[in-house]
């Protein structure tokens, strides 16, 4: 899940970063290349899903995915506070950044897309 999280956050970072108006900043510019760095590729293929003793209700399926590139780390508050930023939407948890418990570069559990 974190994977997706992770891959969403990119191509939108990107997708903003080109759909705005606004150039973005050194600041921004640098985030978005330490995610690009970050990447790692997954080549496609096909598995069965489903079942494996875990969920009973849950029947073994094909499933078949594309080749794709991921984050090998979990999307930072800075990151998705970027995200915020270049699509003018609203702070998540505002009151947690720059504390000691929950940072910029602590990992953006709980967020939204």
């Amino acid at each position: 899940m974190r994977a997706k999280f992770s891959l969403l956050l990119f191509c939108v970072l990107i997708q903003s970063c080109n759909s705005q108006q606004q150039q973005p900043t050194k600041e921004q510019k640098q985030i978005l290349e330490t995610a690009k760095t970050n990447f790692v590729f997954v080549e496609g293929g096909t598995f069965i899903m489903g079942n494996n003793n875990y969920h009973y209700t849950t029947l073994e399926h094909q499933v078949t995915l594309d080749s794709y590139s991921i984050s090998k780390y979990e999307t930072t508050l800075k990151e998705f506070d970027l995200y915020t930023e270049l699509n003018n939407l609203e702070l998540v948890y505002p009151n947690y950044r720059n504390q000691e418990d929950m940072g910029p570069d602590y990992g953006a559990i709980g967020m939204n897309w």
